[in-house]
């Protein structure tokens, strides 16, 4: 069985382009739920950063690659640049499990 995979995307928006980016994530979001092996998609704001901020988790390597070839995902990432949305590219962080507590409620 594949190891899960657990990224941390950053996206800062450019000067007013905050709402229009956070529209565009909302859609994906919609059409995210849709896929399969998509275990955890949320998204935040970090106020002082002016940063958006999504936890990711896969159930493998294969569905990160399934989703980022999806045409919601690449068309996401074309109005992004198209609209120039963004005041630098996105951040990926993948991350390593080192120790962790999820409730079981």
């Amino acid at each position: 069985m594949s190891e899960q995979v657990n990224v941390v995307a950053i996206l800062t928006p450019a000067p007013g382009k905050k709402d229009r980016v956070v529209e565009l994530l909302k859609q994906l979001v919609k059409e995210v739920q849709g896929e399969d092996g998509i275990l955890q998609y949320d998204l935040f704001w970090t106020e002082e950063a002016g940063e958006v901020v999504f936890v990711e988790k896969y159930a493998s390597q294969s569905v990160v690659k399934t989703h980022m070839a999806t045409p919601h995902f690449k068309g996401f990432g074309k109005s992004l640049q198209a609209e120039g949305l963004l005041a630098k590219p996105p951040a990926l962080k993948w991350l390593s499990p080192v120790v962790g507590l999820a409730s079981k409620l």
